[in-house]
């Protein structure tokens, strides 16, 4: 089911350094629309997060936006998430930073992330490429309404 605009959206940032900044309640998409933002410091308290919430039944957020740092030193916290039947098709986009190769953003999408972006120096691309990034992923992806099992 594709999903509406009053539909609500949620971004959930995952990482030490989304955590540590100064990140409000909720951001707003270059075409107006309010997300509201929650935050994991860590992979591992993310992945906890997301499958005990599916399991129970609770609301999931449409995007989770993660640090590759937190996806684990051999990206076991993504493997995982990808491979969690309850939470697979949550759409992750890994923010790279800069000087990372090409065999690690191979790996990153060997393991199904959704999408990479890297992060510039100065954090310009929050500035520019955040919202693009949002208006994508909430107002023209069309994203399942309800969990990857048992829908």
């Amino acid at each position: 089911m594709e999903r509406g605009r009053s539909d609500p959206a949620t971004l959930l940032l995952v990482g030490a350094e989304f955590a540590a900044g100064v990140v409000t309640e909720t951001l707003r998409t270059t075409r107006g629309r309010e997300i509201q933002v929650g935050v994991c410091a860590d992979g591992a308290s993310a992945l906890a997060l997301l499958t005990e919430g599916a399991a129970q039944g609770r609301a999931r957020p449409g995007l989770v936006l993660m640090e590759l740092e937190a996806a684990g030193p051999d990206l076991s916290v993504l493997q995982e998430l990808k491979g969690h039947a309850l939470v697979s098709c949550l759409p992750v986009t890994i923010v790279l930073p800069g000087g990372v190769d090409d065999d690690v953003v191979r790996d990153v999408y060997r393991l199904h992330a959704n999408c990479c972006v890297r992060e510039s120096a100065g954090g310009a691309w929050t500035a520019e490429t955040l919202p693009r990034l949002l208006d994508f992923w909430f107002d023209v992806a069309t994203l399942p309404a309800v969990g990857c099992v048992g829908g």
